[in-house]
């Protein structure tokens, strides 16, 4: 018995379906793939690899500010920032004795960009006592640069209250982001720099140990990005 002949109708039937399976494999093995750069699954960059290097090159004075102590961050935060290199710091004014605690990190825009400072220091007993504002500063060469300012109370009644500054950047501004997941998670490099510093209670713009290390820092010839 001869094979019974396909009509043209099935016949582009069949042949659409295995086009539209061939386009679902594409486009799933697509994604996998850009999952796994932006995950980090299959390590991290040569360029990430290289901004997490530099990040160490971070003057130890800067200013009239210099460093202290440089603390490990915590494995579990690293895992989970994918983090592919960081400072955390003190530095100490040599003038005024005031401290702050720096941190900058890098890795994929993902995990990076949904990093805000309200989630960690409310998890840690402090309360917000007012509304985040943006703060902006000149720096090195015109640069224009914004970050967002928190301020917090612990629940130790005696303490003074914690003042926070962070931002984000791909290399070039730093920016006080209102929608960092938007502006910055399909970015393959990203850094987030954190500066907490206590304050008095009634504080103005002088008692405010960040701000004054923030504008040095910004106003110095280092930045994150490799040259």
């Amino acid at each position: 018995m001869l094979p019974r002949k396909e009509s043209p109708a099935n016949s582009l039937a069949r042949s659409r379906l295995w086009i539209y399976v061939a386009i679902g494999i594409g486009l799933t093995l697509i994604s996998g793939i850009l999952y796994g750069h932006y995950s980090l699954r299959w390590g991290p960059s040569a360029n990430l690899e290289a901004a997490g290097k530099h990040l160490q090159t971070m003057p130890k004075q800067i200013g009239d500010w210099q460093l202290v102590k440089e603390y490990s961050m915590n494995e579990r935060a690293v895992e989970v920032l994918d983090c592919a290199g960081y400072i955390n710091r003190q530095y100490m004014n040599r003038q005024t004795g005031d401290m702050v605690d720096v941190a900058i990190i890098t890795g994929p825009g993902g995990p990076i960009s949904v990093h805000i400072a309200e989630v960690c220091f409310s998890s840690l007993a402090y309360d917000i006592t007012e509304p985040r504002q943006k703060v902006f500063l000149s720096g090195s060469n015109s640069s224009k640069h914004s970050f967002w300012k928190v301020t917090f109370r612990s629940s130790n009644v005696v303490a003074d209250a914690l003042r926070v500054y962070y931002g984000w950047t791909t290399g070039d501004a730093w920016l006080a982001s209102d929608q960092p997941r938007y502006d910055y998670a399909p970015n393959p490099i990203l850094f987030k720099l954190q500066i907490a510093g206590s304050i008095p209670f009634e504080e103005t713009s002088d008692d405010d140990p960040c701000l004054i290390f923030l504008q040095d820092l910004m106003g110095s010839d280092w930045t994150v990005a490799v040259k």
